[in-house]
């Protein structure tokens, strides 16, 4: 999953829409379901098309909007110097484009330099994965890219997209011998994607992130 925000000229022309939103498009009654709300428009002619309804309520599902905001955010997971030490080698590594061996041979100079204990790579890993909740999840999709198998479409086994005005219906599952050790549902093509929510309060955890994202809720209230 990839997020970006707008760029000068974009941020400028959102700037000169004339969009009146209530609260994000929603009805935040505290202590009720949140609803879509469509944004006030003078002239009458905006109009939400139903799938969006459909989505927007899927999306939503049984969310209450809580009565009063939390008095303080999220606690993070106390770290160890160890742990903290190597996350912050993790992170230079990552994005230095550093080798399997560079991080190796780093790790050692830094736990002989600070007796710090730095964990291996593989530790480092599962510990990144673990406190920010960014696990990669495996999708089943179209092989040819037309449909990810969820929601609606999660329990079917071919794709119903129309293609050309013919249904693509390639099928999810490849045709797997009975003698083979291969599991008999082993899907076409997959895609991996990050939980959006977790995605979300990563970006609000970092201040620079948290205040790009803040900008641009303002801009489309």
């Amino acid at each position: 999953m990839f997020l970006a925000f707008p760029d000068q000229e974009q941020q400028e022309n959102l700037h000169n829409l004339d969009l009146d939103y209530d609260e994000d498009g929603l009805d935040s009654t505290p202590g009720q379901p949140a609803s879509f709300a469509p944004p006030n428009n003078s002239s009458g002619n905006f109009s939400v098309p139903e799938h969006v309804k459909a989505l927007h309520e899927t999306l939503l599902g049984d969310y209450t909007l809580p009565e009063h905001p939390p008095s303080s955010p999220p606690q993070a997971e106390a770290l160890d110097s160890s742990q903290e030490l190597t996350l912050k080698h993790y992170a230079a590594w990552y994005w230095s484009n550093g080798t399997v061996n560079t991080y190796k041979q780093h790790a050692r100079v830094l736990q002989d330099a600070t007796g710090t204990t730095i964990l291996s790579l593989y530790l480092a890993r599962k510990l990144a994965v673990r406190i920010t909740k960014l696990s990669p999840v495996k999708v089943d999709i179209c092989p040819n890219s037309c449909i990810t198998y969820t929601g609606d479409f999660e329990g079917l086994t071919s794709c119903p997209h129309i293609r050309d005005k013919k249904v693509c219906g390639e099928q999810r599952y490849q045709n797997v011998p009975k003698d083979s050790k291969q599991s008999a549902s082993h899907p076409h093509a997959q895609m991996m994607t990050l939980p959006v929510m977790a995605s979300i309060r990563a970006m609000y955890s970092n201040e620079t992130s948290s205040q790009q994202m803040c900008h641009w809720d303002k801009l489309l209230q």
